[in-house]
C-alpha cells in the first residue's frame, strides 16, 4: 500500500467517525445507508488485499536456494561416479554431458539445474547395477531422488508468490478506486442535502473529507498498534485521547481508529499529561500516559495481547 492509498483510507475512517456521531440525522436516508454498507464491503476487500500484499516470499526464495545448494552438492558426487564409468567405457558423449564442476552447476539457471538433476537421476537409475562398482549405493540414489523432488517443488513457489502479491496490489488499487467512486459520487452529493438543514453535520463531514499527508503533517502524538503475538499491525483499533485532570474542563476527549498499517495520529493537542486508551474486540485494553510538549511530536507504539 502506498502513501496516497494509506492517506485516503485514513480519510475514510474520519468520515465514518463523523457519520457514526451524526447517524440519527440521516437514519432515513437509504442512499447514504446503502453507500456506507458498500464502503464497509470494499474496505474489507482492501484489508484482505493488503494482507496478501504484505506476504513475505523471501522464505520461499531461501527454501529454493537451500534445495538448490543441496542438489548441487549431491550432484557432484553422482557426477564423479557417472564420469568414472563413462571414462572406463570410452563413452565421450556421456562424459561431456556430465562434465560439470560444482561452480559451473551453481551458475546455471534453475530450470537447467533441474533438467540436469533429472538427467543424472535417470542415468544413475538405468545404470545402477553397473555403477555400484563405482561407489553408488541404493541409499545415496534414494537420497538424491528425494533432493531432486524437493528442488522441483521449490522452484515455482517464489514466482507464484510474487504473482499473487502483484495480483493483490492490483486488487487493492481497484478497491480504493471503488471507494473513491462511492465517496465522490454518492456521499458527497447526498451530503449537500444537509448544507442548510444541518450545517454542523455538513461542516464536520467536509472537515473529515480533507486528506492529510501523514509524512508531512505536524503531529502531536502518533504511533503504531500491533498484535503482541504476531507482530502484525492491527486495523481499526479505537484509540481514545483523554486529557489530564488539569485540562478536562477545557479539552474534549477524542477517539481515532488505526489504519490498515496500524497507524494512528492526533494533532493540535494541548500541552500537559494526558492518557491514550487502546481498545479492540478480543484484545486486552491498554492505557498509556503521554506527555505533550510544545513544538514536539510524541511517538507511542503499542502491542495489544489477544484475549
Amino acid at each position: 500500500m502506498d502513501d496516497n492509498q494509506e492517506n485516503y483510507l485514513s480519510m475514510i475512517n474520519k468520515v465514518q467517525e463523523v457519520l457514526h456521531t451524526y447517524q440519527t440525522i440521516f437514519e432515513k436516508n437509504k442512499i447514504i445507508l446503502n453507500t456506507l454498507a458498500s464502503i464497509d464491503q470494499w474496505e474489507k476487500k482492501v484489508q484482505d488485499a493488503h494482507i496478501r500484499q504484505q506476504f513475505d516470499y523471501s522464505t520461499l526464495i531461501e527454501e529454493k536456494n537451500k534445495a538448490k545448494a543441496k542438489l548441487v552438492t549431491q550432484s557432484v558426487v553422482l557426477i564423479s561416479i557417472v564420469r568414472s564409468y563413462a571414462a572406463d567405457i570410452d563413452d565421450n558423449d556421456l562424459y561431456k554431458k556430465v562434465n560439470y564442476s560444482k561452480s559451473a552447476i551453481s551458475h546455471l539457471r534453475d530450470n537447467v539445474i533441474h533438467d540436469f538433476g533429472q538427467f543424472l537421476l535417470e542415468q544413475a537409475t538405468n545404470l545402477f547395477d553397473t555403477l555400484t562398482n563405482y561407489g553408488l549405493t541404493q541409499e545415496y540414489l534414494d537420497k538424491y531422488k528425494t533432493t531432486v523432488k524437493t528442488y522441483t517443488a521449490a522452484i515455482p513457489k517464489p514466482g507464484a508468490a510474487i504473482a499473487k502479491k502483484a495480483e493483490a496490489t492490483k486488487e487493492l488499487k481497484y478497491a480504493v478506486s471503488e471507494l473513491k467512486k462511492l465517496v465522490n459520487r454518492k456521499l458527497d452529493n447526498n451530503m449537500l442535502l444537509y448544507m442548510a438543514t444541518n450545517p454542523e453535520f455538513y461542516q464536520a463531514y467536509i472537515s473529515a473529507r480533507k486528506i492529510y499527508d501523514t509524512g508531512y503533517t505536524t503531529l502531536a502524538v502518533k504511533g503504531n498498534v500491533m498484535d503482541a503475538i504476531t507482530q502484525k499491525p492491527l486495523y481499526k483499533v479505537f484509540v481514545k485521547f483523554r486529557p489530564g485532570s488539569a485540562l478536562s474542563n477545557s479539552v474534549k476527549s477524542v477517539t481515532k481508529t488505526t489504519t490498515l498499517k496500524g497507524n494512528y495520529q492526533f494533532k493540535g493537542l494541548p500541552e500537559g499529561s494526558s492518557t491514550l486508551t487502546f481498545e479492540k474486540d478480543n484484545y486486552e485494553t491498554v492505557e498509556k500516559k503521554v506527555e505533550i510538549i510544545h513544538g514536539s511530536t510524541e511517538k507511542l507504539d503499542v502491542a495489544l495481547k489477544p484475549i
